[in-house]
């Protein structure tokens, strides 16, 4: 079992070397991957898109304190830009990621993307950002929290800007953790080629028994390519 193990491993570190894979430096979103400074306030109309993406019975309790924005891109912000209406004189204002992360693992994420002066929501879920990395200067890839009854779990989403705007070109499970009498844990991620066109996702499965021993492991890849026609990664 550990030869197989290890050797998945050495599998696919290999392929990271060959290839040249990477995947960008991992943030967590309440940590030191943003300066709060940039943004003196966060703007009325962000507070309130993020409440449309959520239950009304929790939507009071999104209020911009409990809101995290990031810059994608350059690392500049202009708090004053209306979602509808353009703004003069902030020609180099980044494409935000504003995220809120709420009680018993609520939370909802927007993505929104700079056009024309404008702010224009293009990706949303009602999950909370775990971490996320920027790829290259074409990939974002997000690790959201998932509410989870028997245990937790995470997504992973692959987001690629292309000059037609962003597209959702992959996702899956980034960690998920089952306890019962065992208990059964994966964790996974992904690598992308330096020009974006060959993803790697890696997962290990693991079965351990209630001192933490564990009794199972199974680790696996899956090779993507990247469809230029439906802007997704495909086997």
């Amino acid at each position: 079992m550990r030869k197989t193990i290890w050797g998945a491993v050495a599998l696919f570190m290999i392929l990271s070397a060959g290839a040249g894979f990477f995947v960008g430096r991992q943030l967590s979103l309440h940590g030191s991957g943003f300066d709060r400074a940039q943004m003196s306030e966060v703007p009325d109309w962000l507070v309130e898109d993020l409440r449309k993406e959520l239950d009304e019975s929790v939507r009071n309790l999104v209020v911009p304190a409990q809101i995290t924005v990031v810059p994608i891109g350059i690392r500049k912000i202009d708090a004053s830009i209306k979602p509808s209406s353009a703004t003069e004189g902030t020609p180099d204002a980044p494409d935000l990621l504003a995220a809120v992360k709420l009680p018993e693992g609520l939370g909802a994420t927007i993505l929104y993307e700079r056009r024309n002066g404008n702010y224009e929501a293009v990706f949303s879920k009602q999950e909370s950002v775990y971490s996320y990395q920027v790829v290259g200067e074409d990939y974002l890839v997000l690790t959201t929290d998932i509410s989870a009854v028997q245990g937790d779990e995470r997504a992973l989403y692959v987001i690629h800007k292309t000059p037609e705007g962003y597209h959702e070109a992959w996702s899956g499970i980034a960690h998920r953790r089952n306890q019962q009498e065992t208990m059964d844990v994966l964790d996974a991620t992904v690598k992308l080629d330096p020009e974006g066109k060959t993803m790697v996702y890696f997962s290990l499965e693991r079965t351990l028994d209630q001192t933490g021993v564990a009794l199972m492991e199974k680790s696996s890849y899956q090779l993507l390519r990247y469809n230029e026609r439906t802007h997704r990664f495909e086997k």
